[in-house]
């Protein structure tokens, strides 16, 4: 679980996001602009999939959770 840190969990590891941005100011720098608009629409195309995918998935997972936590201070 990366020691309860968000370090290294980038949405480019845990989507179909192709990079990480790490080479945007080398493509300003360069003027290569076309690369930029295309990181940014793959950015924005694969947070919209994984939103969606944790709006769908989070109110069972969130059920599930209930149950086995909030029971078990019930008892």
């Amino acid at each position: 679980m990366n020691k309860g840190e968000f370090k290294g969990c980038g949405l480019d590891k845990m989507t179909g996001k192709k990079s990480d941005g790490s080479k945007i100011p080398q493509f300003y720098e360069n003027k290569q602009y076309a690369e930029i608009i295309s990181y940014i629409e793959n950015e924005t195309e694969e947070f919209l999939k994984f939103n969606m995918w944790l709006y769908k998935e989070m109110p069972k997972f969130y059920e599930k959770f209930k149950e086995t936590f909030f029971n078990d201070f019930n008892d």
